[in-house]
């Protein structure tokens, strides 16, 4: 299960939390979800271009 293995990464302290890290990791992610994130990550991708042609200007 890939929840699991994603929980089993957990480092030091983390360790003793994996029963909560799974739950965490157990959800929906559908076509609307997808739609949202791949609107939000071009959107970043857009500000970080604008961020580094103000770096370059200033």
């Amino acid at each position: 299960m890939i929840r699991t293995s994603l929980a089993d990464l957990a480092k030091r302290r983390m360790r003793s939390r994996i029963p909560e890290l799974n739950q965490a990791l157990t959800g929906r992610f559908r076509e609307h979800h997808a739609f949202l994130t791949r609107l939000y990550l071009d959107q970043y991708d857009q500000l970080s271009g604008a961020i580094k042609q103000l770096t370059v200007r200033i």
